[in-house]
């Protein structure tokens, strides 16, 4: 052998060992592989989510959340006329079979409408039994899984409610179903200290962009392409809220379409279609790009 060679070959594990130390190396701490079931990415047209994993034939799915970084997922659906909350986990870029859960530890019969805060503590849910008296409930996410569920203060379960959603600073938005409106609860020194109605003219799932410039809910209106759709509501400069923009046909359908959501970065919305078998709902999502054309300064 040459004594070229026979460098080369000594060199080489330490050219390698030099080479890897000057590469660029990713921050994959908040990156999660196979994000969304390797499902490609909509764009501004509406396809069905997770296809045969969470929307299933036959079965009602509706309310969904992600957890901050993505790698979590809530969701609802119906089964044997029970409401029941569905958790899945991306463990090293592979979602887990989906599982139900009770958030409520049993202290209830049927779950539904569970969502992550931004801040990745808390996740609200509305919980009930027999009845249908729901209300607000609340757990803490800890190293040790979800603990302490509790109701809501009386100021926010002041009748039945149902959605909660909140904001990047905890504001949150929610539905009096007793009163058929959306309320925002301000949150000030570590608690709700008062409630005020948003103002939307319609709508019974709200959910708000983490910091409030919109609002995505759902109704049925003279405008609506169908038995009931997506909305856009912008906060104009002084604070109130403009009129709510239908979404169009791209979102929209003959069909009704309710519980809209914001994916955990942003970039996709989230609702349910009901045009399943027996005109029961999957979930549809969609690029959120598409609220460009509504903003107030691209209107014509």
């Amino acid at each position: 052998m040459s004594s070229k060679k026979k460098l080369l070959i000594i060199m080489l594990p330490i050219i390698l060992v030099l080479g890897s130390m000057c590469t660029p190396k990713k921050d994959l701490s908040n990156t999660v592989q196979n994000p969304y079931f390797a499902q490609l990415p909509p764009g501004d047209t509406a396809e069905i989510f997770g296809e045969g994993i969470i929307s299933l034939k036959g079965r009602y799915e509706f309310g969904i959340s992600f957890s901050p970084k993505g790698d979590e997922i809530i969701y609802g659906a119906m089964e044997e006329q029970k409401a029941i909350l569905f958790y899945t986990k991306n463990i090293e870029g592979v979602w887990a079979t989906p599982k139900k859960i009770s958030l409520s530890q049993g202290a209830f019969s049927d779950e539904m409408e569970a969502f992550f805060t931004p801040d990745g503590k808390h996740i609200y849910f509305a919980p009930y039994n027999e009845g249908l008296y729901v209300s607000i409930w609340g757990v803490d996410i800890t190293e040790e899984g979800w603990v302490n569920p509790r109701a809501m203060d009386t100021i926010i379960n002041s009748g039945p409610t149902f959605f909660p959603v909140c904001a990047a600073n905890n504001n949150m938005y929610y539905a009096n179903i007793g009163k058929r409106k959306i309320f925002k609860a301000n949150y000030e020194n570590n608690k709700y200290t008062s409630v005020e109605e948003t103002g939307f003219p319609f709508g019974m799932h709200c959910y708000i962009a983490p910091d409030e410039s919109y609002a995505l809910i759902d109704g049925r209106h003279e405008s609506s392409i169908g038995k009931g759709d997506i909305y856009v509501v912008f906060k104009k400069t002084d604070g109130q809220w403009d009129n709510p923009i239908n979404l169009g046909s791209r979102v929209n359908s003959e069909y009704s379409e309710t519980c809209p959501a914001l994916s955990h970065d942003g970039k996709y919305i989230f609702f349910s279609r009901y045009n399943d078998e027996n005109e029961m709902s999957d979930f549809y999502w969609v690029s959120s790009s598409i609220l460009e054309q509504y903003k107030p300064d691209h209107k014509k």
